[in-house]
């Protein structure tokens, strides 16, 4: 699969509010759902929530793109990378093993892999995304999307495309429904990463005055049945929120 140095992605409005809501760069939200990602999870393994929720985002992006594996010849992928696969599935149902002992054997596996690899079928480990900033992408990352028939763009504009804060919350607020894996990586990211969570929040005064008129949203939303219409009073607030802090920003 061709991976090409420079990259042109949207930035959907809702993934633009998620951002600067919660104090986020969209590189840095980028960079970090490509790291997160893993090929040991896709074999089955468990590491940590954000791997799970990243790595699901690829797959479901597989689904909806009608992703199609390239032949084995033309991914030179040969007898030693279904080795190396191999080797991550067994690992994965390794009962005996602690966890963190099959995360650290896991990315050994994964490194010998990535040198093996390499040594084919050269890849590039950085793209350019809209001529302004670089992503590094991890061997991890490189054979999720090729070994799932994706390209990294389609992968990273989808996982931009599906964040919404507001149907989240208008599907969540009480009890947990379904679970959106790139909204839910983006909310770990700001519990999980110690860089984000003590990050301090800028125009504070806009947090507090808009984080009490989200729980009065609640209250008044609570009762309604219509989930379209709880979905629109969010993204309503969500960005007069938004607008509200790019005034103060600018």
């Amino acid at each position: 699969m061709e991976l090409n140095k420079e990259l042109t992605l949207n930035y959907a409005e809702e993934f633009r509010i998620a951002c600067t809501i919660n104090n986020l760069r969209y590189e840095e939200v980028l960079q970090s759902f490509i790291n997160a990602a893993s090929f040991y999870v896709f074999t089955g393994g468990e590491i940590d929530a954000a791997a799970q929720w990243a790595t699901q985002v690829i797959l479901d992006c597989k689904e909806e793109v009608n992703g199609k594996a390239p032949s084995v010849s033309a991914q030179l992928m040969s007898e030693s990378s279904f080795k190396y696969i191999n080797m991550l599935k067994e690992l994965s149902r390794a009962d005996h093993l602690s966890r963190q002992i099959k995360c650290n054997k896991s990315e050994a596996v994964m490194r010998e892999w990535e040198e093996a690899f390499f040594a084919e079928a050269p890849y590039h480990d950085q793209v350019e995304i809209n001529g302004n900033c670089y992503l590094n992408i991890p061997f991890n990352f490189h054979m999720l999307c090729r070994v799932n028939g994706v390209s990294i763009k389609q992968v990273l504009q989808y996982f931009i495309d599906i964040i919404s804060l507001a149907e989240d919350r208008a599907l969540n607020l009480y009890t947990i429904i379904k679970v959106n894996p790139g909204t839910a990586f983006i909310l770990l990211l700001l519990i999980k990463d110690n860089h984000t969570s003590n990050r301090r929040l800028p125009q504070e005064q806009i947090y507090v005055k808009y984080g009490l008129q989200l729980l009065d949203l609640d209250e008044r939303l609570e009762d309604e049945i219509e989930f379209k219409y709880r979905v629109k009073a969010y993204r309503r607030f969500y960005l007069e929120w938004y607008n509200a802090l790019r005034v103060m920003i600018n």
